[in-house]
């Protein structure tokens, strides 16, 4: 026991070490006479079988057009994290060359120097057209000297989903286009009542940050300075932000608390009937909704505070910096954001295609098909703004979401009082990442001797607490896991 112990131990320093210092850094490039493999990680088959057999046809054409080249796709994997098989494979320097990526973890991936700089292969196309992209989700996805790393696939703005029959049963008229808070709080006054069935909610209010962001942005608040240097809950802003948001949920007591970020994947309060304004939200509900029968319903923009304001959420395709090909990684990027992909995607119902074309066809422009203003996705565009761009922002929204939750759907603490609390601990986060930083790092050769005289102290450790010779079987079995480790610590050396 002891033995396997040691060897999955030292396995993992190894793994470890084996950990690029530097994605970009220059790879052997293949000779004449080899086949070259372009490997493709962006979709999973079992959950989007009509857009994977589009990437299919695209790759055989691809190769056609580009003989001794061979498109390898590699499923993507389901769950809810569908990063989680990227990373792994990054972290392992497994041959990789495209993959698709949440406009969360790109700061994350460009400062790791993890992604391949597609602008000087852009500016080499002569059909390459950036006016061809939606502008928002294309900037999403440039570093600071204003180069592209990725091309958008499919993209949404977070809008307002109404539950129209029930405000016609409640004879209350449909939201203008240019509705308000005060408009939003009297439908939810007027659509909340006791039934036979049940209660039947005004509100269901999206709880994860990216959807609350809005009603922060609307009432003039933000959430961390443009520097990324201190975190800004605590201002009066955004502090009366969530304060009329609590309102709603614990005064008003028109608020259902079932949107949750993990409750998305379950039957909720909306698609039951129960609920008159359901968000905000975005673009994916489209396709879970599309089985309700038993009411109508369409999609509105949100209603707006001070000023108007809506999140984006979105995946771009992305080249991975040590790819031996960036060229043709380049190009076949190209192709997988173009029009028909793009099309293919806006037909299941995947979100709205970056591509402007496709946007604007009748494969995502459907008046016959609920929801009948998806335009409205498009028309918000102007007023959407992406979550900021920070390396961890992903640990930060962790490190709100309890406070959040405790505020908003718990009423455990005023909306000043968790604005306060959420700053002092993101402020935290922020000061020992800093000073994380600051720390010089220690040469490599002190570390590659560290590592071998801690491997060596280990060993000498295991020899003292070993005690006495056991077995000739148990010697053997030794001897053989020793030899194994030592050509994993010869490697490691």
């Amino acid at each position: 026991m002891k033995t396997a112990k040691g060897l999955f131990f030292v396995s993992f320093l190894l793994f470890a070490a084996r950990l690029p210092a530097n994605a970009n850094e220059p790879t052997q490039a293949p000779t004449s006479s080899e086949e070259i493999e372009l490997r493709v990680m962006v979709f999973d088959p079992t959950s989007m079988k009509e857009a994977w057999d589009q990437m299919l046809e695209l790759g055989r054409e691809f190769e056609e057009k580009n003989p001794g080249v061979k498109i390898r796709f590699l499923n993507e994997g389901g769950g809810g994290d569908p990063l989680t098989k990227l990373k792994i494979m990054l972290a392992g320097r497994q041959p990789i060359d495209v993959a698709a990526i949440d406009v969360l973890e790109f700061s994350s991936f460009l400062e790791n120097d993890i992604l391949l700089d597609l602008q000087p292969y852009l500016d080499q196309d002569p059909e390459w057209n950036q006016d061809d992209y939606f502008k928002v989700p294309l900037d999403a996805f440039r570093d600071g000297k204003g180069n592209i790393h990725g091309l958008p696939s499919t993209f949404t703005p977070y809008v307002m989903y109404v539950n129209t029959t029930i405000l016609s049963n409640e004879g209350v008229s449909l939201p203008e286009k240019d509705w308000t808070w005060d408009d939003y709080l009297s439908i939810a006054r007027k659509c909340t009542k006791e039934t036979d069935s049940g209660r039947q909610w005004g509100v269901s209010i999206t709880q994860w940050l990216q959807a609350l962001s809005p009603w922060i942005w609307q009432n003039g608040g933000t959430l961390i300075s443009e520097d990324l240097q201190s975190c800004t809950f605590d201002s009066p802003e955004t502090k009366e932000a969530l304060d009329f948001l609590v309102r709603l949920f614990h005064q008003e007591k028109v608020a259902a608390t079932d949107a949750t970020f993990e409750a998305q994947v379950t039957r909720g309060e909306f698609q039951d009937g129960n609920v008159a304004l359901y968000g905000p939200v975005g673009y994916w509900e489209v396709y879970r909704f599309k089985e309700i029968k038993g009411f109508a319903w369409d999609v509105y923009p949100l209603p707006r505070g001070k000023q108007a304001a809506t999140s984006i959420a979105l995946r771009s395709y992305v080249g991975i910096g040590y790819t031996r090909h960036p060229e043709l990684t380049a190009r076949f990027i190209r192709l997988l954001s173009a029009d028909r992909m793009s099309r293919t995607l806006a037909r299941i119902g995947n979100g709205v295609p970056g591509f402007k074309k496709a946007a604007r066809s009748e494969d995502f422009l459907k008046p016959e098909v609920l929801p009948r203003s998806e335009n409205v996705f498009l028309d918000v565009l102007s007023s959407a703004r992406l979550m900021p761009v920070h390396a961890n922002w992903r640990e930060i929204e962790h490190i709100i979401a309890q406070d959040l939750q405790d505020c908003l759907v718990l009423g455990k603490a005023t909306a000043s009082e968790t604005g306060d609390r959420i700053a002092k601990k993101v402020n935290g986060f922020l000061a020992r990442e800093r000073e994380e930083k600051a720390r010089k790092k220690a040469p490599l050769p002190f570390l590659g001797v560290a590592g071998v005289l801690f491997i060596a102290g280990c060993f000498v450790l295991f020899l003292i607490r070993r005690g006495p010779a056991g077995s000739l079987s148990r010697r053997k079995e030794e001897r053989a896991g020793y030899g194994f480790i030592t050509l994993w610590a010869l490697g490691f050396v």
